[in-house]
This record gives structure tokens, sequence and C-alpha cells, in this order.
């Protein structure tokens, strides 16, 4: 997200009105709770400056609290000298929309000298701030929703419709939206928020979405191909969302730090199914199964090496190999003479043979393959072993 200027408000004086508790309309409520329940608001919450946080309390309520920061820092204008310390609650994805026609609200448990406030930057240069239980200029309350609007800096503080008119709102679109407490109150001052709506949606429970996974596939004894789990909460709290996986096969496991399944199947492991289950701050959840096939470790195959060839005599030549599992051996030499391409078979356990005919002076190769059998198959993934020598 990009750095905003956050600019304290100056402070509210008798002149501007009175402030009194801020009361939503019946009506209003009513109606955006019900959409509430199916579409929350998506928000961000954010902080900058020491002492600065933005969390959500136990009731699940916005808490923001502003610290204090260095003059210029936190996004603030160079040469500025006020304290630029601010805490948020961002209204995700309204950047690029039309500006909200049903008013936006929200309560505040310490709202004071102008903060919090909800700020609605528009993309024609104008700002839409609402400060909640703030009487209405030449008035001794707020308007129905609990709040008073001001364009800009302005000390004239209207309902929003009228704030939305001078604004001109309806021809242009949405820059940025979010709740502010900045350092206008003294550092460390607390503000529960309630009541927060915004585009006819208010903060809430949502539905909790977990990707499907295809079907799994994994070898006794090798390392299984790393699977990320993707799941993700349309609730208001984005970050309270948790994710457990169990049932996964014996040497598997979930790493909930970077949501990934990783590991060897152990020699235990069975196929089976694993269930995915996440779960948000407000306690919905969402599930998914994972298909496993535990494949067994496959059987050895044989690997043969170290071969080497000592002449014997001038035309007779002794061939040593090893091999790591015992089976029997294709061998074909290749040279010159009657010998060229000779076939045969040695049994299992056999690491030496002896080979005559051979022309003096001249290079033969013997290439080793392993068999199922004697005539039988090449054995799959055995390696075979060849040997040149000089006669």
């Amino acid at each position: 997200m990009a750095k905003k200027n956050r600019v304290p408000r100056k402070r509210l004086i008798a002149v501007a009105g009175i402030m009194v508790p801020g009361v939503l309309a019946a009506s209003t409520v009513v109606a955006n709770q019900a959409v509430a329940a199916t579409t929350p608001l998506q928000v961000k919450l954010v902080a900058c400056g020491s002492g600065s946080s933005a969390v959500w309390n136990s009731a699940l309520d916005p808490v923001l609290t502003a610290g204090t920061a260095s003059a210029g820092a936190c996004g603030a204008p160079a040469g500025s000298t006020y304290n630029p310390a601010y805490a948020d609650l961002d209204f995700s994805g309204v950047a690029g929309g039309v500006v909200p026609t049903t008013e936006p609200a929200f309560k505040a448990s310490a709202y004071s000298a102008g903060t919090p406030r909800m700020e609605i930057e528009l993309n024609n240069g104008q700002s839409l701030v609402g400060y909640p239980g703030l009487a209405l200029s030449g008035g001794t309350a707020p308007d129905a929703a609990g709040m008073a609007w001001a364009v800009g800096n302005s000390s004239t503080y209207t309902d929003y419709q009228a704030a939305y008119t001078s604004a001109a709102a309806s021809s242009t679109t949405v820059k940025d939206a979010y709740i502010v407490e900045d350092a206008s109150q003294p550092a460390g001052t607390a503000n529960t928020l309630t009541a927060v709506q915004y585009g006819g949606k208010a903060l809430g429970a949502g539905e909790v979405l977990v990707s499907p996974v295809a079907p799994r596939t994994v070898t006794v004894g090798t390392a299984a191909p790393v699977l990320h789990i993707s799941a993700r909460t349309t609730s208001s709290d984005t970050a309270g969302l948790t994710v457990k996986v169990t049932g996964l096969p014996a040497g598997l496991s979930f790493n909930a730090s970077n949501d990934t399944v990783t590991g060897t199947p152990a020699a235990g492991a069975r196929s089976g199914h694993a269930t995915v289950t996440a779960k948000d701050a407000y306690g919905q959840t969402g599930t998914t199964t994972i298909a496993y096939t535990v494949k067994p470790k496959p059987a050895p195959v044989p690997v043969l090496s170290h071969g080497r060839a000592v002449a014997i005599a001038p035309t007779r030549e002794l061939v040593t190999w090893q091999q790591t599992v015992p089976s029997w051996e294709k061998f074909v030499i290749v040279g010159p003479g009657a010998i060229n391409g000779h076939v045969g078979w040695v049994p299992p356990g056999t690491q030496t043979g002896y080979y005559a005919g051979l022309e003096a002076g001249h290079g033969y190769t013997v290439t080793y393959t392993p068999y199922t059998g004697k005539y039988g198959h090449p054995i799959r993934g055995a390696v075979p072993g060849s040997v040149y020598f000089i006669s």
C-alpha cells in the first residue's frame, strides 16, 4: 500500500458544534447488517509510529492507537513539524469505485479533537471527511447516521448528502478511503471502532474458502513434492485465519507457518484422504479433502559397476565387476574376430567372466545387462555395466 500523508485535523471547538454519541438510524442498521452476513467489508489494519497499533480486539472490533513518530516520518511531507504517527482501518478494493451514495458511518469509543475520522479521498482532488457524534453546524446533534461531514478541511459540518453534493462526488471516483486515528489526541489513546459502515456493507463474518487439491500420488521412501494449501476468508478480519490438515499419510506433515505439506512417506504410510480445515476469527470454516495414493517403496534394482579386465593370455581375458543386487545378466561382446556379437548369460551372484578366442592386441567391449531371468526381460531401472579392454 502506498504511503499516505496523515495530516492531523485542527481541534474542533464549540463553534463547530456539540459532540454527542453517534446513533445510527434503525433502518440503516437492519439493512446493512443483512448485507454484512454475506458480503462484509474487506479491510486492512495498518499503523506507523512507536506505540501505534491497529488490531482486532476479542469482540472482533478494530482498535486504533496512534503513538509517536519523528516529523517527516510515516509518509508525512518533508519539512512538516507535527507528529505523523497514525493507525488506520483501510477499506480494501474501493479505489476507482463509485463514491458511496449510502452514507458511511462508524462509532468511536474515545472520539475528540477530530480523530478518529473517516476520510474518502476523491479523484477530483476533494475529500469527504466524516466525524462520529459531532453535531452539525448550527445544530445540536449529528445526522441520522450519527455523523457530521466536511469537505476537506472545512469547518462547516453537514449531513452526508450535502457534503457529497458539495464535493461533486457523483461525477468522480474514490481514490482511497479509510478511518484514521492520528496524533491530534494524546499519544497512546485507544479508540475502539464499532458500527462501521461503508458502501452499504458492515464489518462481520463472511465465508471461508479452501481451494480444491488434486489427488496426490506419493511413494514410500521418496520425498513428496511440496504441496501448497490455499485458503482465504471474505470476513472482515482476514488476519485471523488458521489452517489445519489432518489424516496425512505417515511421514507427511503440515507447516502452518507457510501453509505447505512436506515430508517423505514412511514405511507405514497408507492410501486415504486427508482433510484441510480453515477457520477464521468469526468461527466460519471451510474444508476440502486430499485423496492420497501411497505406492510401496520400489524393490531395489541391480547396478553394475567397477568393471575391470585382466589378461591371462594374449587371447584370453578375465573380466570382473560388482553388482548391488544379484540377478541374471545377459552379456554381449563386441570386437574383431569370430567372437564379435557373442551373447551369453551369467547366473545371479556371478561377478566374473572368462573370454577366449580373442585376437591379440585388439579392443573389445563386454556389456552386462540385468534381466528378470534367463531369457527374460531387462529389469526396469537397472544400470548395465560395460568393460572395455585390449587383449
